[in-house]
């Protein structure tokens, strides 16, 4: 049991570093991107900073 505890929060911390962070390059601002979703290469619009997608027609920007 305690070789179980000890495995779990040895784990927890590496799983909080797996996540993808965004910072913007042009303003002060970062964000955590949620599993699944990714920032899309090519952004059309040159207002938008970043558009991150999740491959099934969502996004955010």
């Amino acid at each position: 049991m305690l070789h179980k505890l000890l495995f779990l929060l040895v784990l927890l911390p590496v799983t909080n570093f797996s996540q993808t962070k965004f910072t913007s390059a042009k303003y002060n601002y970062s964000f955590i991107i949620p599993d699944g979703w990714h920032v899309k290469d090519k952004i059309f619009n040159p207002d938008v900073d970043a558009k991150i997608v999740d491959g099934k027609g969502n996004s955010f920007f």
